[in-house]
């Protein structure tokens, strides 16, 4: 009978589209409801299209750089802890390469230059280890340097 033919879940009467699941009938809104993946961000069901990563189930259009918005499902990312007041679920958020040299890698204080990789700390500042130089001839410092008060940092070989 057509008034039997119901909805597992709400007992609606099923017409057009409808979903079976474990032998069981669902009208497409209960389907979506019980059975769907919910996105990371925006916590919609995901119907297609699904991509998952950082722990996450994401619509594509929703991994996105946690700095610029821009779409990063396709792409090579980094990751960085969501803020407060970040209304993403994910406790890491994607970062694309650009955001990622701009905003969080640490900058060299002698060229301003973002720093990939190790680095040289001097007085609480990061270096590019090439930036780190001796004050008279201007060679990188290697693992020990010397410092003069009015001069700064010296080479072993420029000393004196």
């Amino acid at each position: 009978h057509r008034e039997c033919f119901k909805c597992s879940s709400c007992s609606e009467v099923l017409e057009g589209r409808f979903h079976n699941r474990d032998e069981s009938l669902f009208c497409p809104g209960c389907f979506e409801a019980h059975f769907l993946p919910r996105c990371c961000a925006c916590t919609k069901p995901i119907a297609d299209g699904a991509l998952t990563a950082l722990d996450c189930t994401w619509h594509n259009a929703c991994f996105t750089c946690a700095y610029c918005d821009a779409v990063v499902a396709s792409r090579s990312f980094h990751t960085t802890k969501k803020s407060k007041g970040d209304a993403h679920g994910s406790e890491v958020r994607p970062v694309c390469d650009a955001c990622y040299e701009g905003k969080v890698l640490p900058k060299c204080v002698t060229c301003s230059k973002p720093i990939k990789g190790s680095c040289a700390v001097y007085k609480g500042g990061k270096l590019h280890k090439e930036c780190f130089c001796c004050a008279r001839c201007k060679t990188p410092i290697g693992s020990s340097y010397y410092e003069r008060e009015g001069v700064g940092v010296l080479c072993k070989g420029c000393l004196d």
